[in-house]
Parts: C-alpha cells; sequence; structure tokens
C-alpha cells in the first residue's frame, strides 16, 4: 500500500495478525500497529504514539472526472459482503453503497456524488477485481 504524508509517499506492506492488529514493514522497519477507519478517518496506533490519516476515495485521487462519472469501483480484489442499495435508491455524498471484504479488512464504498442508483452489478458473495465498477450513480444536476 502506498501512503501520502504530504508531498511524500511512503510504501507500507501490511500483514493481518488478528482482528485489527497488524503487522507493519516500512523500508527495514517492522513492527505491530493497531488499524481502526472510522467513516474516512483512519487511526493508527504503533507502540510510540498515535496518528490520524484521512483516507481519500481511489477514484477521487485519481481523477476528478471519474468522481463526476458516478462509477463507484472496487479499491481492491474482495468479496462483496453486503449491497445497501438497489436500482432506482437515491444516495447522497459518502452514503455506503457497497460492502466489501478484502485481506480481513472491511470495506465500505461510498458514492461521491447526489443522485440515483442506476445500475448494481454484483451480489453478496461475489468475487470483484481491483478497479471494476461495483454500482453507478447518476449524479444529480448541478
Amino acid at each position: 500500500m502506498l501512503i501520502g504524508v504530504d508531498d511524500d509517499r511512503i510504501r507500507v506492506q501490511l500483514s493481518p495478525l488478528a482482528d485489527d492488529m497488524f503487522a507493519a514493514a516500512v523500508n527495514a522497519r517492522c513492527e505491530t500497529v493497531r488499524i481502526v477507519q472510522n467513516d474516512q478517518a483512519i487511526f493508527v496506533h504503533d507502540p510510540r504514539r498515535a496518528h490520524t490519516m484521512t483516507a481519500i476515495p481511489y477514484l477521487r485521487y485519481i481523477s476528478t472526472d471519474a468522481e463526476i462519472s458516478g462509477e463507484l469501483r472496487a479499491p481492491m480484489t474482495g468479496v462483496v459482503l453486503k449491497i445497501n442499495v438497489t436500482v432506482g435508491s437515491r444516495v447522497k455524498a459518502g452514503d455506503p453503497t457497497v460492502v466489501m471484504e478484502s485481506m480481513k479488512m472491511e470495506l465500505r464504498i461510498a458514492s461521491e456524488v447526489d443522485g440515483v442508483v442506476t445500475a448494481v452489478h454484483f451480489k453478496p458473495g461475489d468475487t470483484v477485481e481491483r478497479n471494476a465498477v461495483v454500482a453507478v450513480v447518476e449524479p444529480d444536476p448541478q
């Protein structure tokens, strides 16, 4: 995983241990950390201190055009646990539409726009590849 800190990028390799505990390898250093996510806030506790980060949705990070499209994509390969919407559902930006599990982590795929769900491409139990469109939201007119 690549983490952005100001203008720097840090490569971190996480290996799950139990529940919210992970072995984190950064360069030659390895520590046990506790990681807890609450919406877009990610709290990382290492033996010396706690860190708070903000999760930026992958599509927003790579392209503002993709955000406006309303396509909701899987951030990584995983299994669909729950679909919170159906075609025709009205959603607001930030509403979780699909819940996935990947590498023992629960991932919530939220709408980036206010609008109406026009497609849902998977069902619970389906395996989803990274970057696959899991649902589409037709954005409200600006």
